[in-house]
């Protein structure tokens, strides 16, 4: 049998419409070795394979994804490409499960495997927006944005970069305009 790296492969690149059914379907019973192999039973499975396991609960909303992908990213066998992506993959699940903070671990683990490239601007808009709303430190997230923008590979990334920049500036502004006020005309 194909071992599942190699299915995802022909899934990704071979004629099919669909780049999770073929793949699904073809692992049948190495699915389960490759589900023990995430949850730490064999070690000696290839990070690659967990990758691709991951992929293919990831297409199917299955929350095992992030098993596999948290195992690779983990995994020192792993190359750092490889780590980046799953970290990635680990970061969108947190965000779209709502574990906030654990998104926030994961685009940091992102910044420190690659500073720069597509991967550093998707982690640090995510981290503006992170630290914008749930943290509520406005300096960091201006900081964040400032650096996405500074970096921004395409005309709508930079202007959401610039978009952001400009409200946080107007954000702190205000902050600041507020915090010299006297408390009695707050009251």
């Amino acid at each position: 049998m194909e071992s599942p790296y190699a299915l995802f492969q022909i899934s990704q690149f071979g004629t099919s419409n669909s780049r999770c059914q073929p793949s699904a379907a073809a692992i049948g019973a190495s699915r389960f070795d490759c589900v023990n192999a995430c949850a730490g039973i064999d070690a000696s499975v290839d990070p690659r394979e967990w990758f691709a396991v991951g992929l293919l609960y990831e297409c199917e909303g299955r929350a095992e994804a992030a098993a596999c992908f948290s195992r690779v990213a983990s995994s020192p066998m792993t190359s750092t490409p490889l780590r980046v992506d799953a970290w990635r993959r680990l970061a969108r699940g947190y965000r779209r499960a709502r574990r906030f903070e654990e998104a926030a671990s994961a685009w940091q683990e992102v910044l420190e495997l690659a500073p720069s490239g597509g991967a550093a601007a998707e982690a640090r808009e995510a981290l503006a927006v992170h630290f914008e709303h749930r943290r509520r430190d406005l300096a960091e997230a201006k900081r964040l944005a400032i650096q996405s923008l500074q970096v921004a590979s395409t005309p709508s990334r930079r202007d959401a970069s610039s978009h952001r920049v400009a409200r946080l500036t107007r954000k702190l502004d205000r902050s600041r305009t507020d915090d010299a006020r006297p408390q009695s005309l707050l009251d």
